[in-house]
């Protein structure tokens, strides 16, 4: 490879900095490297090209070598045990037939603290994870974007991400437990990713986490435009202390509980998805297409629902508070929704039975329903199944339209 130059640019000089974080020791290393042609290291290369990584090179080795805002360029074939912990704003990239390999023994593909790294185009297999991590552990980092990946057969989690994080595309399957965690996630986007067959050997219980997607603790973290299928588990699952929450545009299908559920948390629009043939291995609530527990101001509207265990769910439950209050079904506004209920029901359930859970702005009406054979196709109060008449007597879908008795 060529040497470094003694002199540089101004311009190099500038995209060698620190994500325009003038930090001292950025500088000084870049200063002593510059200015000694006996600091070159092998690995380092021209400012703005990528630096190539064959399988058997030490990914970690060469990373150390370079500044942050380095790119790396995975070359095709297997690279082995590699274990990663970027600088910031670093770029890992794959060729086609790029796959990065754990063998069932190493714990990471990518792991840290740093801030705006992108990892793209590349196949994640085989890490052995700890049971709350994932093979890819964003969950100390911030601004991480993964895109394109293909992320499958991990023990535990396929990825866990925190802050200003970005998943665009790609697949994460068949991994053990998860296939994507999010804690704290403020400002998030998971959008255009297939989540399917995760927990698969249910050695995870699917209630406590386990399934496609769990998101906790997060403000404004949106889903949208994915297929999320045949999980063991939830499809979509917001849990503990959301905000700000967007669902749309998802197709949801095949997961053996809950299709998509918003549990304790505040503030979430679910809307145009199409979500079908959920809740297979559970009965009850849990059977739900759309479940939201315990949550307030969720508006669920424009979603298609046919052929799950059960439709959209109010649950009221006692769920002590958390940090917007006590978690109460408030405000839920359920409308323009199309729900196919041939042996489910959809339903606002009442197990604190204080009386309350009706007078609080809980809505559903402008639906349309086809309940065809179905004589007692809604829940009220404690899991009583009651006709559409007495459903409506509660003031609930007082204009929705109804195909079947």
């Amino acid at each position: 490879m060529p040497s470094l130059p003694t002199t540089i640019s101004v311009d190099a000089f500038a995209r060698r900095l620190w994500r325009g974080k003038a930090r001292p020791v950025a500088l000084a290393m870049l200063f002593a490297a510059c200015s000694s042609q006996a600091r070159t290291q092998d690995f380092l290369g021209p400012v703005g090209e990528e630096i190539a990584i064959s399988p058997g090179t030490q990914i970690q080795q060469v990373v150390n070598q370079n500044p942050p805002g380095t790119r790396f360029l995975l070359k095709a074939g297997v690279h082995t045990g590699q274990a990663v912990t970027p600088k910031d704003a670093m770029v890992f990239r794959g060729e086609p037939g790029t796959v990065m390999d754990g063998q069932h023994l190493t714990k990471f593909a990518f792991a840290g603290g740093a801030v705006g790294v992108l990892i793209q185009d590349l196949e994640i297999t085989g890490y052995l994870a700890d049971s709350t991590l994932g093979a890819i552990q964003g969950y100390d980092a911030r601004g991480w974007t993964l895109q394109n990946l293909n992320v499958h057969h991990n023990a535990t989690y396929g990825a866990n991400l925190r802050n200003d994080f970005r998943v665009l595309g790609g697949t994460f399957h068949h991994n053990g437990r998860l296939g994507i965690g999010v804690t704290q996630g403020a400002n998030g986007l998971i959008d255009g990713v297939d989540l399917s067959f995760n927990n698969p050997d249910t050695l995870f219980d699917p209630l406590w986490e386990a399934g496609g997607i769990k998101i906790s603790i997060s403000d404004d973290v949106t889903v949208h435009g994915c297929a999320v299928h045949d999980n063991v588990g939830p499809g979509i699952w917001y849990d503990g202390d959301n905000r700000g929450s967007v669902v749309s545009a998802n197709v949801v299908t095949g997961n053996t509980q809950i299709g998509i559920m918003y549990e304790i948390s505040l503030s979430a629009v679910i809307q145009g998805n199409t979500i079908s043939g959920n809740g297979s291995a559970t009965t009850g609530p849990n059977g739900a297409g759309i479940l939201v527990s315990a949550s307030q101001d969720v508006e669920v509207h424009h979603n298609v629902l046919v052929g799950n265990a059960n439709g959209i769910i109010g649950l009221q439950e006692e769920r002590g508070s958390g940090r917007y209050g006590r978690h109460l079904v408030t405000n839920l506004w359920v409308h323009d929704n199309d729900v196919t209920l041939a042996v489910g029901t959809s339903g606002l359930l009442d197990f604190i039975r204080d009386g309350t859970l009706y007078t609080r702005n809980n809505r559903f009406d402008h639906n349309a329903y086809n309940i065809t054979g179905n004589s007692l196709p809604f829940w009220i109060d404690a899991l009583i199944r009651v006709s559409r008449a007495a459903w409506q007597a509660r003031g609930l879908d007082p204009t929705s339209t109804f195909t079947g008795p």
